[in-house]
């Protein structure tokens, strides 16, 4: 038998797909186009460019890294099961590490290409000075590891779920408790310092510091290559768990358990009390399943509260206080556009959508009941993340005055409404690319590119235009985010209408017959001239 088949085979369809190689030259491309960006806009920064443009290119890289590694294989085996596939795998002679070795290698193959094809435009920064070979080579050597790392990771998790969300859900728990947990624990509990360094050392994140020149010559050298020996543990362990977990767990083995009074008593006051759910939209008490998901959201919160206390102590720095807004609103941005996407995506590929259109239930209902469970799961924290964004603004401008204050009034402004609109948008847009998409993450990567990537974009290009007049003042500042501001307004009005209009107009044709794009040599019209014409 040949050692790795499936690995074998999945090389060789790589080596088929135009994407393969499409990939790659995207993303040098973009990584030159990135690297002449950033020189314009630091050009007139004091500090040397060669190290600035090292450490954003890296910075960018290691973020690819860590979210496309959790991305791209935090489904890779729990759709296998939801899909009743796996066990046919297990007929063969093949043995779980062949399918484990098989999933990791289809899945992340084309994302380490990828990353090598933007590594070279990191020796860029050589020529300006500030960089080291050795600062190359170990940024790069951090990136191959963090991808091995997450994809692992997010590999163990997809055998343990059935779901996408909850899959990539308990991935991220995984890597916040071993990339920062551990480091925070032991820096709040004040213990000894050797605890707080052998804390950074085992995080896989505190080798994207220790690459850099600056921690690498002022800290113990071995502390990295400890530490990229402590990231490589954590991924073979994670790997062999996997192995372990795929022959045992492909089973759905719900007889046998015992009910006991007590559950069946929790079961009765549960259904109690989601019974208005059912008669107000029968869309909404399936989507609104399990109740736990809006208790996540909280503990979410809670927790960025607690990064927040721990930054800013209080201070109410406004870098820190932005910051922060818009890294929870985020997570709430991506978060929500995967509980958008997955329940019509996973219903509309078992035929549930299908068997639902059979009952009195509309397209309308079933839009709204999906747009309501969003509301209730997260109404609340973003109202709270408001008053939040409200108290740090009269906070902050307590302490500033003028051209100052007028300023961090509008950017607390442009923050909170950009959320607001942007939630609303993407409660759209994530149905309908659920709708027309197989797979609900990726139904919530073109969502997010749909209503971030224009104001994003057009906010890079206006930095990019001001940094070529010069250093831009504090009244301009305002300038730069107003522009990108109205500019996501007018996306999301956009998207938002054009996701509901083709929902309500096409829902149940798609449902029926699916989602292509129509090909001009589909044309039927177009054809029959011609087909005459050979007659």
């Amino acid at each position: 038998m040949i050692f790795l088949p499936i690995v074998e085979r999945e090389l060789r369809v790589a080596s088929r797909r135009p994407v393969t190689y499409w990939g790659r030259m995207v993303a040098g491309a973009g990584g030159a186009v990135l690297t002449a960006w950033m020189l314009v806009v630091f050009s007139n920064i004091g500090a040397p460019n060669g190290a600035i443009l090292f450490r954003g290119l890296a910075s960018l890289i290691f973020v690819y890294a860590a979210i496309g590694g959790i991305q791209v294989t935090s489904d890779c085996l729990s759709r296998e099961r939801r899909e009743s596939t796996l066990g046919l795998l297990f007929l063969t002679d093949l043995t779980g590490y062949d399918i484990v070795a098989g999933k990791i290698a289809a899945t992340t193959l084309n994302m380490l290409f990828t990353m090598m094809a933007v590594m070279p435009v990191l020796a860029v920064a050589l020529l300006l000075g500030a960089v080291t070979k050795g600062e190359v080579f170990r940024g790069s050597l951090v990136a191959i590891n963090l991808l091995f790392f997450f994809s692992s990771l997010a590999l163990a998790a997809s055998a343990l779920c059935r779901h996408a969300n909850n899959s990539m859900a308990l991935a991220g728990v995984f890597s916040t408790i071993l990339v920062v947990a551990w480091p925070l624990a032991a820096q709040f509990t004040g213990i000894l310092h050797p605890t707080l360094r052998a804390a950074l050392v085992a995080s896989p994140a505190w080798g994207c510091f220790l690459a850099l020149g600056a921690s690498y010559g002022g800290l113990p050298r071995s502390g990295f290559w400890i530490n990229a020996i402590v990231t490589q543990f954590y991924s073979w362990m994670f790997l062999v768990f996997a192995c372990w977990t795929v022959p045992r767990s492909w089973q759905d083995a719900n007889t046998g358990k015992i009910v006991t009074r007590q559950k069946a008593g929790d079961f009765i006051r549960r259904a109690r009390s989601r019974w208005k759910l059912l008669e107000e939209n029968p869309f909404l008490w399936r989507a609104s399943q399990p109740e736990f998901k809006r208790t996540l959201v909280w503990a979410a919160l809670c927790a960025a509260t607690a990064f927040w206390v721990w930054l800013d102590r209080f201070r109410f720095n406004p870098i820190h206080d932005v910051a922060m807004l818009i890294l929870t609103g985020t997570v709430l941005k991506i978060w929500l556009a995967a509980e958008a996407s997955w329940t019509i995506a996973e219903d509309r590929r078992q035929g549930a959508l299908e068997l639902l259109l059979t009952t009195p239930l509309s397209a309308e209902q079933i839009v709204g009941g999906q747009r309501a469970s969003l509301w209730r799961q997260f109404a609340a924290p973003v109202v709270m993340i408001l008053v939040a964004n409200g108290l740090s603004l009269a906070a902050e401008l307590r302490q500033s005055s003028g051209a100052k204050a007028t300023e961090l009034v509008w950017l607390h402004l442009i923050a909170g409404g950009s959320l607001v609109m942007e939630l609303s948008a993407l409660s759209w847009v994530a149905i309908w690319q659920g709708l027309i998409n197989r797979k609900s993450n990726r139904a919530v990567v073109w969502a997010m590119l749909r209503i971030l990537a224009a104001p994003y974009a057009l906010f890079l290009v206006i930095l990019f235009l001001d940094a070529l007049s010069g250093p831009p003042g504090p009244m301009e500042w305002t300038g730069l985010l107003i522009f990108p501001g109205i500019l996501g307004v007018g996306v999301n009005f956009f998207f938002a209408l054009e996701a509901n209009s083709k929902l309500l107009a096409s829902f149940r044709l798609i449902v029926a017959e699916g989602y292509e794009r129509k090909r001009f040599s589909d044309d039927d019209e177009d054809l029959a001239p011609v087909l005459a014409e050979v007659k």
